[in-house]
């Protein structure tokens, strides 16, 4: 299986936003820890990027990126997403596969 994400600021923080807490009025987990899926696709758009990483790498990773990396939280209605952000260049270091879309070929 695979969990699929995009990421429409990666190109504006230079992050990749890895979800720790989905709704924490709820305390519920987020994706990071719940994701039943082998694969994350990780898709930021306006840097024409897609990695393509192991969950299992991900959450082997996650402890040591919590020492490390800010936390912050996206504020929705009634609700705010909290997720780690980890620099782009350390998150396509651990990625399986990095696509890089080049539209003049």
């Amino acid at each position: 299986m695979i969990e699929y994400k995009t990421d429409f600021r990666a190109h504006e923080t230079g992050h990749a936003f890895i979800e720790t807490v989905s709704v924490d009025t709820e305390d519920k987990a987020g994706w990071a820890y719940t994701s039943q899926a082998d694969y994350l696709v990780y898709y930021a758009p306006a840097l024409k990027a897609i990695y393509v990483m192991p969950l299992d790498s991900l959450r082997a990773l996650l402890p040591g990126w919590l020492e490390v990396y800010p936390s912050r939280q996206a504020q929705n209605k009634t609700y705010a997403t909290h997720g780690l952000l980890v620099p782009l260049e350390e998150f396509a270091r651990h990625t399986s596969q990095l696509f890089v879309i080049n539209e003049s070929e």
